[in-house]
């Protein structure tokens, strides 16, 4: 069985729902501006776009069943004075402040240059089309829920800020989020959002809406598993008691030239889950290779842990990786930990940064490397730390996209620059993470431990809104780690000093410390200037828990990169860095100026590089790429880069979240007279994702094949489904018996992407996507019987860091009876009864101004309907053959004894 949130209202789709509303409410009669009901808009968003109460629109327009409203429908708007025929706005303008509304832009029209604020919207090239559609928000590099925008390939054009008010959540204060839903929740020129004081921004790579929330425009920071509103009259649907999802993905690797045959890997990823959001969960992996002589099962990370969202605590033990900033040293431990986060609660993420240009991988995975949106490198990594200082570009460009896809078929998208990442904790608020356990042995990939011990302290508070200090400490038998930091938020940017000092068995003592800063625009919204610094110093003798010997040489670094736009097709960037070493003469020094235009859809870059290396060597060179975007998911691209004389080209459309849907690669590399043409093909549905790629080296290297078939088992509370990716944590929607043959599909809430069908292996089921963030889901039937009354098909799920979700659609009570009721030779109008049912539960009911009713809701069984003002009623049967939507005629009504 599934939860339920307080105060759950049946509602009605389909045709049931338009005969009832029909039925109850009423036509208008006051004259004056009017507010046509947009699709998924409900009484409280309206009444608060106009600033009225919803008792004032219930009166004034008559409704009868405030929770019933039809898209469409036209609702009068008191305080407003004009003409009868006057339109304000179909979805949610910006609250009207003068005597008449001003309508805004039809939803499928082209932009217009001005918004309905005045502010000048962007000029759309001819050559590019127009799309309304819904893409993730990122902030900071996390990701937040889609929001309705609408876009060209390369240009963010309009957004609705009622809609990124809410997926941005916690993450912006109140005032902020007064700002935005005051702009409304039709899609406005992207400009607008500056009265709002923040900025959005279209990410062709990664297909993702880039916001940037400046300090002023954060909260304090806290995890609520329900918004605070906008969700009136959607179901609520919580995780079930007992959960579990599986994941396996089969692989097989042959190199066509090579006699020793195919080489093949099952991997899998899952959960357990005992007790819903704040239950106990277990989230485990492994692969088994075989194949190869050394067949062989290694396993991923086996972690127990519990949640206390509300305090967003947690509690863990098994193979960990604790927080320590940058300067302690992550590392992994087999032990406890104990750890606030004001973040989303994710333990296994497959990425998860640990410093500048460095990411640390659970299992194996490909690892793509892009710089302003072209490709840089792809190669396979192996589980544990990757450090991009070797790759062409990582180390000078601040515009560096890391696209990670594991053995599961999972895509991680993180972004890196040259600054640590900057963290403003709300005055009062405190963070921390305290862990005990034994040292991961750092010459393995696996889950391999010492016997030696150690303990992890981190703690930050904010002092300010503008001002938060931290300190940590990391204790082994070899190494002693302690240091401070503090951030200070000031203009439009945040400073962040740190400071540490160790002493190790083998090393002896050392010191580091750090000073960087981030922050614009300077030049206003339209420049979109973004200056990072960073100054670095490193004593020879410094370890960390992660480098308990004192390996790393690098002694000073001070490096910075700034960009801005001169206009909207064009953009600058200049940065620079100076390195040296211990134990070395002469310093490394590095220049790059970069610039990047727009022609139409195509985007070209130059990034101009210069270095010189402390052993004398030099490196002049340019690096140049040339981009096409298609569609919301495709682009090709071509880049050289002169330094290392490699050439490639590539054309790649991505893997979406709607199914069916295919995704494929087209790709060559010449490096070193060597030519190299990889290709891949992808199908996913609702039960699996299947990949096939081929690699040839044209210069007579040979060409290996490459396969991948994925899916997995979905159980909760009973129900079990299958599905293509239900490893962590999932959305189980089954048709009720009374639905037989009848297709239930998954949908966003935007109702154009479907995330899952039932059919012939069981209900639809879909991975839930952002743990401890509300998803609004809609949900329809195809194939039911005529007039099925499903309820309102909107559910608003909200998961946990590993849960599963179940909802049977559909019940008994899915019949409607219509009548026309008479008493005493004439209708009965506007009049209050009840419907009794056998078990003797009452439903209030109404009749219209002709003496219609409507009987929502009926399972098989015997009904009265009373109406106590006249004492009169009428008994009526439902059985197993009756319709799902049936008119009964007139009815005439009998006086009660």
């Amino acid at each position: 069985m599934h939860k339920r949130g307080p105060g759950r209202r049946r509602g009605l789709t389909g045709s049931t729902a338009i005969g009832i509303v029909l039925l109850f409410v009423a036509t208008p009669t006051t004259a004056g501006p009017t507010h046509r009901i947009a699709p998924g808009e409900t009484l409280s968003q309206i009444a608060r776009v106009y600033r009225v109460s919803v008792k004032t629109l219930v009166e004034l327009n008559d409704i009868r069943r405030p929770d019933l409203i039809l898209a469409g429908h036209t609702l009068n708007i008191p305080g407003l004075s004009g003409a009868a025929d006057e339109q304000v706005p179909q979805s949610a303008p910006t609250a009207p402040t003068s005597a008449q509304g001003s309508p805004s832009a039809d939803a499928g029209a082209q932009p217009s240059s001005v918004g309905s604020a005045g502010v000048q919207a962007p000029s759309i090239p001819d050559n590019q089309a127009v799309l309304e559609t819904q893409l993730p928000v990122v902030v900071d590099g996390r990701r937040y829920p889609s929001v309705a925008v609408r876009t060209t390939v390369s240009q963010l054009v309009a957004i609705s800020p009622a809609a990124l008010s809410e997926a941005l959540g916690a993450t912006i204060d109140e005032s902020t989020h007064v700002a935005l839903r005051s702009l409304g929740s039709d899609l406005v020129p992207v400009e607008q959002l500056g009265q709002a004081g923040v900025s959005a921004r279209l990410d062709a790579q990664t297909l993702s809406i880039q916001v940037n929330v400046p300090p002023t425009a954060r909260p304090a920071l806290g995890v609520s598993l329900l918004p605070p509103g906008g969700y009136d009259g959607v179901e609520r649907v919580y995780p079930g008691r007992i959960s579990a999802g599986v994941t396996g993905a089969l692989l097989l690797n042959d190199n066509l030239e090579d006699d020793r045959g195919a080489l093949g890997q099952f991997a899998f990823s899952g959960f357990g889950n005992f007790g819903g959001i704040t239950g106990i969960n277990v989230d485990f992996g492994g692969s088994f290779n075989f194949g190869a002589e050394d067949d062989s099962f290694r396993r991923d990370a086996i972690i127990l842990f519990k949640d206390d969202p509300q305090r967003a605590i947690r509690y863990s033990a098994g193979d960990l990786s604790p927080f320590l900033p940058r300067l302690g040293g992550a590392t992994g431990v087999l032990g406890f930990s104990y750890e606030r986060s004001y973040e989303e609660l994710d333990p296994t993420r497959n990425i998860r940064p640990t410093g500048r240009r460095s990411f640390f991988l659970e299992r194996p995975a490909i690892v793509e490397v892009y710089a302003n949106g072209v490709l840089l490198s792809r190669f396979q990594s192996q589980g544990g730390p990757v450090d991009l200082g070797d790759i062409p570009l990582a180390n000078v460009s601040n515009n560096v996209t890391i696209v990670v896809e594991d053995a599961l078929g999972r895509r991680e998208l993180d972004a890196f620059s040259l600054s640590s990442d900057l963290t403003l904790l709300a005055a009062g608020l405190s963070e921390f993470s305290f862990s005990l356990g034994a040292l991961r042995d750092d010459q393995s990939s696996g889950f391999d431990y010492g016997d030696e011990w150690a303990a992890t302290a981190f703690y930050s508070r904010g002092i300010s809104d503008n001002l938060t200090v931290g300190a940590h400490a990391a204790l082994s038998e070899e190494v002693v780690n302690v240091g401070a930091s503090s951030a200070l938020g000031f203009g439009a940017g945040v400073a962040l000093f740190e400071f540490a000092v160790s002493e190790s068995a083998v090393a002896g003592s050392g010191v580091a410390s750090s000073v960087n800063f981030r922050g614009g625009p300077f030049l206003g919204e339209d420049r979109n200037d973004t200056l990072t610094v960073s100054l670095d110093y490193t004593s020879t003798d410094f370890a960390t828990l992660a480098d308990r010997f004192s390996t790393i040489d690098q002694e000073w670094l001070v490096a910075a990169d700034y960009r801005f736009d001169i206009s909207r097709r064009t953009s600058i960037s200049v940065g620079g860095a100076y390195a040296t070493r211990h134990g070395r003469d002469g310093a490394d020094r590095f220049l790059n100026i970069g610039l990047s235009q727009q022609f139409g859809r195509v985007v070209a870059s130059v990034i101009g590089r210069h270095g010189e290396f402390a052993d004398g060597r030099q490196e002049t060179g340019a690096f140049i790429s040339l981009s096409l975007p298609f569609g919301e998911r495709g682009r090709a691209s071509t880049s050289y880069d002169s330094i290392s004389e490699t050439a490639r080209a590539e054309y790649v459309r991505n893997r979406g979240f709607e199914v069916p849907d295919f995704n494929y690669r087209l790709g060559a590399i010449q490096r070193a007279g060597e030519t190299q043409i990889d290709g891949e093909l992808g199908y996913t549905t609702t039960r699996f994702e299947a990949d096939v790629g081929v690699t040839s080296q044209v210069n007579g290297g040979g060409q290996a094949v490459r396969a991948r078939l994925q899916s997995g088992i979905a159980f909760v509370d009973g129900m079990f489904g299958v599905s293509r990716d239900p490893g962590r944590g999932f959305y189980l929607f089954r048709p009720h018996p009374s639905l037989r043959g009848a297709q239930v599909t998954i949908e966003s809430s935007a109702g154009s992407t479907t995330l899952g069908r039932s059919g012939l292996f069981g209900p639809a089921v879909a991975p839930a996507r952002n743990p401890y963030r509300p998803e609004e889901l809609r949900v329809g039937i195809s194939g039911g019987p005529v007039g099925y009354d499903i309820g309102s098909g909107r559910y608003l799920v909200v998961p946990g860091a590993r849960t599963g979700i179940g909802l049977t659609v559909g019940s008994d009570a899915y019949r409607t009876v219509i009548a026309t009721l008479i008493f005493e030779g004439e209708p009965i109008s506007l009049l209050y009864g009840y419907l009794r049912d056998d078990t003797g539960v009452d439903r209030p009911v109404f009749t219209n101004r002709s003496g219609r009713v409507a009987l929502p809701n009926l399972s098989p069984g015997r009904y009265s309907v009373v109406f106590p003002a006249v004492n009169a009623g009428f008994t009526f049967e439902v059985d197993d053959s009756h319709d799902a939507y049936r008119d009964a005629g007139s009815i005439a009504l009998e006086r009660l004894q």
